[in-house]
């Protein structure tokens, strides 16, 4: 048997389901031919054949079973002396001659696994399989050949358990292989009466220009800007279900099973949506994918994808996606398609089929090294090449493709910083070419707002997801820390080139949802009150609005609740203040007022501004305000010179502009260390001190008095360090020191 490369598991891949391809049902045939199968487990080393599991046999059998194919099982005990002897396969199919010998066509599924290496508690087995077919005019024929990676718990699993971890995968490529025999017959031997399309193609689906969707004049309203107020992130496997045939062996009662939500209902849940007052849908990946699970983890997410040109039949076709697209187009909602490019799901056939295609099979294990980032596994799942001419070919088309139906206004780029800007930038650049405003949304899981907005820059992403802001936000409304944390992160406004091209975000589907995290369901709503009052683009996680809860996989992609929903009016009343006051969502922020637990942040454009008050203390404070009329935005009540803020809110006051309230000015501030000997460095949030890097902080020696220009209406965070005699940096325990750089006072003296 061929062999073929071994790919190394990272410590993460249990949490990463093996990815096994079993999509709708399988074709039916009528046909006279009787079968006989061989499932052969080899022994290499002894030169011996060994007993599969049960459950692996009956899985197996099933791919003939499944396609209305008459096949019967050749017992261990009828092959074993005869093959342990033989090792050939055209020898092996011409003995089961004799031992089937009133069978039309006889398979042959040769199996081996061998034992590859232990890594964190798991235990890595290699399973190889070759498929060959003796058919009805006695000619041999090689259906498959595949390597299999297969992770036990227990050491003293074998080989046996090895393949029947496996085995659905097995048994998927000896049902592909049946299928391309019955095909490739006369058609007066055998006819398929319910003939499925073959897998690159989706089901009942043809290429958008060839259905029958209307075109963008179909007189249908506009959709508008997608962006104009909200994105609603939906996981489509836990929304709704609507097409009951697309379901397979969906297991409503297994977390991590698939649940049978699909296109279709999405699309029959658009009127709640618009309800809700989004302006875009983001769609988890909708591309052929992964089915099973792999050690209590399941592949209902689909980021486990396989072809990026087809659909995965479980959440529909293309023609439902073109409709979906419609029908949201005529409710003023754009769709956005999750666009995964940095790797194929783990036991992808491709692996094996386009070894080219993929870098070497090293895990990412020095995850500060940017050469490694990029070219390294993550978590175990094959990555691709995008530098390969045949894998950015695919890719560009793959992702012009979906673009050509009418509604579909861009993507949500998947895993940023894995990839290349080089490649970001070629192909982010090619698609405006094109669609001059598509959306080309990067997930680029990183803290600093240097390295976000040069890759936004860099890469031709026309927005950036905000991760600081969200565990910011998540902090503060959350787990009770010094609002300091959330003024801190937008004192870096000033570092993006647009700071409202930020998509701002409080949970998702990686991340505890915020109803399991905050301890009070006024806590997520002043969590909620606070984001949509904030700069850049909200995106709402399915099932917010309904108080879904779950920290962990799966818990936190659980099924959409429609039937209660405490949160959605907050959403709805916050995206409608965005609308009715465009500075909320466009303009400038600075901050106007802080104090330990309450903070008052400015927002202006050219002919409005507001002000968001945010009080987290237990008692009512009152703030002045700046001379004019101020008018509550919830409670429409006019306030003028000062406002009562209540215990534990957040309150939204607008006016028609007046003069500015943002300064844009210097202050110098004075710092000294107040101690007899030693280096120190002031390192915090900002850039002046170090972005956190004490190599990059303000150094200064004990009893040195320093002085450092800030902008005003800032909030720092910092730490004082302190040089160790290896040159390394010690850090000052507790909690972060803070400054406000309007403040009456400039001089700090700082004790270690």
């Amino acid at each position: 048997m061929k062999a073929y490369p071994i790919y190394i598991l990272s410590v993460f891949l249990a949490f990463f389901a093996l990815s096994c391809i079993q999509h709708g049902q399988a074709p039916q045939y009528v046909s006279t031919l009787n079968f006989a199968a061989a499932y052969v487990y080899d022994d290499i080393q002894n030169q011996s054949c060994l007993p599969l599991l049960d459950s692996s046999i009956d899985t197996l059998h099933l791919a003939f079973s499944e396609r209305n194919l008459a096949a019967s099982s050749i017992a261990m005990a009828t092959y074993e002396d005869e093959f342990s002897r033989r090792q050939d396969s055209d020898r092996r199919l011409q003995s089961m001659r004799t031992m089937a010998p009133k069978a039309d066509v006889r398979v042959l599924v040769e199996l081996r696994a061998s034992f590859y290496s232990q890594l964190s508690g798991r235990y890595r087995w290699d399973v190889k399989a070759k498929i060959s077919l003796l058919d009805a005019a006695g000619q041999v024929r090689l259906g498959d050949e595949f390597n299999l990676p297969a992770v036990l718990m227990f050491s003293h699993e074998k080989g046996d358990a090895a393949i029947d971890s496996v085995k659905e995968e097995i048994a998927r490529r000896l049902g592909s292989t049946l299928d391309s025999y019955m095909r490739g017959r006369d058609a007066g031997v055998t006819s398929p009466v319910q003939e499925s399309p073959k897998e690159t193609q989706p089901v009942e689906s043809s290429p958008p220009h060839e259905t029958e969707a209307p075109s963008t004049d179909d007189g249908s309203p506009e959709a508008g800007d997608p962006l104009a107020k909200a994105v609603y992130f939906i996981m489509v496997d836990r929304f709704f279900n609507a097409n009951k045939t697309n379901d397979k062996d969906s297991n409503l009662s297994d977390p991590n099973a698939w649940h049978g939500g699909d296109l279709a209902g999405v699309r029959e849940r658009l009127d709640y949506l618009k309800d809700l007052g989004i302006s875009a849908i983001w769609l988890s990946p909708i591309f052929l994918t992964a089915q099973s699970n792999f050690f209590g983890h399941g592949a209902f997410h689909a980021y486990w994808t396989y072809d990026l040109n087809s659909l995965e039949p479980r959440f529909g076709n293309e023609r439902e996606l073109v409709e979906l697209a419609r029908e949201a187009k005529k409710r003023g909602i754009g769709i956005i398609l999750d666009f995964v490019v940095n790797h194929v799901g783990y036991g992808s056939p491709w692996v094996e089929e386009r070894p080219h295609w993929f870098h070497k099979p090293i895990t990412i294990e020095n995850w500060d090294d940017p050469v490694e980032l990029v070219t390294g596994q993550v978590h175990g799942l094959p990555d691709l090449n995008q530098s390969e001419p045949e894998v950015y070919d695919y890719l560009e088309k793959a992702a012009f493709k979906w673009l050509e139906i009418p509604n579909i206004v861009g993507y949500r780029l998947d895993a940023v910083k894995h990839v290349s800007v080089e490649f970001w930038s070629k192909l982010n650049n090619t698609l405006r070419a094109k669609y001059e405003d598509i959306v080309l949304l990067g997930e680029m899981f990183d803290g600093s707002p240097y390295k976000v907005t040069q890759t936004q820059k860099q890469g031709a992403f026309s927005h950036m997801f905000d991760f600081p802001l969200a565990f910011a936000l998540r902090d503060v409304f959350c787990e009770g820390k010094s609002l300091g944390n959330l003024a801190s992160v937008i004192d870096n406004d000033r570092i993006y080139e647009d700071p409202n091209s930020m998509v701002t975000f409080i949970d998702n589907h990686d991340m505890p949802r915020i109803s399991s995290l905050c301890k009070q369901a006024s806590d997520v709503q002043n969590a909620l009150r606070a984001l949509l009052a904030l700069r850049g683009l909200p995106s709402i996680y399915y099932g917010t609005e309904s108080g879904l809860v779950g920290e962990k996989e799966p818990d936190n992609r659980a099924d959409m609740d429609f039937e209660h929903t405490p949160n959605f009016a907050i959403i709805r009343e916050g995206l409608e203040l965005r609308t009715k006051h465009p500075v909320l969502a466009n303009g400038k922020t600075a901050v106007l007022y802080y104090d330990e637990g309450v903070l008052s942040i400015a927002r202006e454009n050219t002919k409005e501004q507001a002000l968001v008050i945010i009080n987290q203390t237990s008692r009512e404070v009152s703030l002045s305000l700046a001379p004019g009329k101020w008018t509550q935005a919830y409670s429409g009540v006019s306030r003028s010179a000062m406002t009562k803020v209540a215990p534990k809110s957040v309150q939204i006051l607008t006016r028609t502009k007046l003069g500015s309230l943002i300064e844009n000015k210097k202050r110098k501030i004075n710092f000294v260390v107040d101690e007899n000997s030693g280096e120190f460095a002031i390192v915090g949030s900002s850039p002046e001190f170090g972005l956190w890097n004490p190599d990059n902080g303000i150094k200064l020696k004990a009893k040195q008095n320093i002085s450092v220009v800030l902008p005003s209406q800032s909030v720092i965070s910092y730490k004082l360090v302190r040089k160790k005699s290896d040159a390394s940096w010690e850090w000052e325990q507790g909690s972060n020191r803070e400054i406000f750089t309007s403040a009456s006072s400039n001089h700090y003296v700082l004790k270690w």
